[in-house]
């Protein structure tokens, strides 16, 4: 049987995902020694993301090597993106010789064409990032922006707000997502969404959820007032059309945890021109009642948007003694009473939501659930958004 793309050759890189990272690496640190000090400090953090970035490439592209239109225009992002690590997009080619150089080690017993046909992809993808970051290096467009935090709050144990004033002009759309790193974290970035539109007065807010001591997450939320922040540049599509714009179609927005910031951005930006046109259902969820840490705030929205619904819904009925509460995770009586459960199970007990566009945000496990259980319950594929799940 002959394989229609290269995917014999991508399981054979997940499979051996963290030896060509850590391959890739040595080379390019060889090659490149005065790049190590961009790179993140700890070496299981350096080229983290290059593995899954290999295996989609070789997955979707044909046998015979030529990447397809799509993910030239994907590896053309990468390429841009990219620059905000300050490599000179002519070391690109290096990552892409490197990785390529680590595939016929690891397809013994793979035919020698599609082994070869895999090499030439990846290098053509390099050479197309390398492109794009160069074309837009020349167009004196900034990789990111410089932002300095004002105000930080931890609204429970494991959940913060960090507000920052950026240092420039940043567009973005209600709903995107950017990368954001800082020099506490050297070298490593993480995907947030703002929690709040585009603000002309340079203001940008960020939820921030601890995965333990010690963790990336952790450190940004540890950051103290006058700390700095890099932004990258905004990706993503979860953004609800303007008000005005014709579709009067109503929305369900299902967020857990900090999956709660680009439905919030969508809410503000609602809030300012919705004439009710839209109604919206929100459902908010979280592990622990203590851990709803902006239902007070939305509360208050709602109280002001007769268009707007909330019901929270947590996994746990009552609080562990370290989830550590404050006032921001409550809210006076008048919204929906609080559900227990598996938030996607909540959601989908309703019924279809057919009537509605819906938007789902939170961890990929979540977003794959509530999508499953969802379409399983009737609901069409087609209304269903979210972020892509890693």
């Amino acid at each position: 049987m002959t394989s229609r793309t290269l995917g014999l050759v991508a399981a054979r890189v997940a499979a051996y995902s963290d030896q060509v990272r850590v391959s890739v690496a040595r080379d390019f640190i060889k090659k490149h020694p005065e790049d190590r000090v961009l790179l993140p400090q700890a070496p299981e953090h350096i080229f983290a993301d290059l593995p899954r970035m290999l295996i989609w490439i070789l997955a979707v592209t044909p046998a015979d090597g030529v990447i397809t239109k799509r993910t030239t225009m994907i590896m053309a992002d990468a390429g841009r993106e990219q620059r905000r690590l300050g490599i000179a997009p002519e070391h690109y080619d290096t990552i892409a010789r490197a990785a390529a150089k680590t595939i016929p080690r690891l397809c013994r017993g793979i035919p020698h064409t599609m082994v070869s046909n895999a090499q030439k992809a990846i290098l053509t993808a390099g050479l197309v990032a390398r492109a794009s970051a160069e074309m837009e290096q020349a167009d004196g467009c900034a990789p990111y922006a410089t932002a300095t935090i004002v105000e930080t709050e931890r609204r429970c144990n494991r959940i913060g707000v960090v507000r920052a004033q950026l240092d420039r002009p940043w567009q973005w759309n209600p709903g995107q997502y950017m990368a954001i790193s800082s020099p506490l974290i050297r070298g490593v970035w993480r995907y947030y969404s703002p929690a709040m539109p585009c603000d002309e007065t340079g203001g940008i807010e960020f939820h921030i959820k601890s995965t333990g001591a010690g963790s990336t997450s952790e450190t940004l939320l540890s950051a103290s007032v006058g700390d700095t922040l890099l932004v990258g540049s905004p990706h993503g599509s979860l953004t609800v059309s303007d008000p005005g714009s014709g579709d009067t179609r109503d929305i369900l927005m299902v967020a857990h945890s900090t999956g709660l910031a680009p439905m919030r951005a969508n809410l503000l930006h609602l809030a300012r021109f919705n004439n009710g046109d839209r109604r919206v259902h929100l459902f908010f969820g979280a592990d622990y009642p203590g851990e709803l840490y902006d239902l007070n705030f939305l509360w208050q929205l709602a109280a002001g948007c007769p268009w707007l619904s909330v019901t929270p819904v947590t996994l746990n009925p009552k609080d562990d003694f370290w989830v550590e509460p404050t006032d921001f995770c409550s809210a006076p009586r008048g919204l929906h009473v609080q559900q227990t459960g598996v938030i996607g199970e909540v959601v989908a007990s309703y019924g279809t939501w057919e009537d509605r566009d819906i938007l789902l945000a939170g961890s990929p496990d979540m977003i794959t659930t509530t999508a499953l259980l969802l379409t399983c319950g009737g609901t069409p594929e087609n209304i269903i958004r979210h972020d892509p799940v890693a």
